[in-house]
């Protein structure tokens, strides 16, 4: 009945989509450089003494620990009789066995990181994990920006470029 014509933003339209891509890239960027300072912080934590492990003292410490449940949204794990829980966030588990023993990264009182026999988990919004969103969200933002505004862009142009052509041949 009625055709339906291509949604087309005008030129500047699709260089507000351009822009609006590359500074959502610029505003990540600069998130990931401030997580990457985060992570080094706590990589580079002073140790802390036994009794500052929980406490949410600025140190950091690995202590042992045993699995005692691990879903696609929490791992619980006993660390000499004291239940932790840390949110994670998993697309799939491929294998666990309760009782795996496993090395706890703490951060300011905070469990951050487990590993073990084939276990490697970063707590979601650990500092490794807000480094790990910001770099996927960089080159995201880039390309998505660019293939949007770049093809809408190229279409608008060669619109109107045929309409010129069409009206200087009336």
């Amino acid at each position: 009945m009625f055709k339906r014509r291509p949604i087309v933003l005008p030129v500047w339209g699709s260089l507000a989509v351009l822009a609006l891509g590359w500074a959502v890239a610029g505003v990540a960027l600069i998130a990931q450089r401030q997580a990457e300072a985060q992570q080094r912080r706590a990589e580079q934590a002073p140790v802390c003494a036994a009794t500052q492990i929980f406490s949410g003292t600025s140190c950091r410490a690995t202590v042992a620990g045993t699995m005692t449940a691990l879903s696609l949204r929490q791992a619980l794990v006993d660390v000499d009789g004291r239940p932790l829980t840390m949110t994670v966030s998993l697309h799939r588990i491929d294998s666990y066995v309760p009782g795996t023993p496993v090395q706890v990264t703490v951060y300011q009182g905070v469990p951050i990181r487990l590993d073990g026999d084939r276990i490697h988990i970063d707590a979601v919004d650990s500092p490794a994990d807000r480094v790990a969103d910001a770099r996927q969200t960089v080159p995201a933002a880039i390309y998505l920006g660019t293939l949007l505004g770049g093809v809408n862009l190229i279409v608008s142009l060669a619109a109107r470029s045929l309409k010129r052509h069409r009206a200087g041949h009336l």
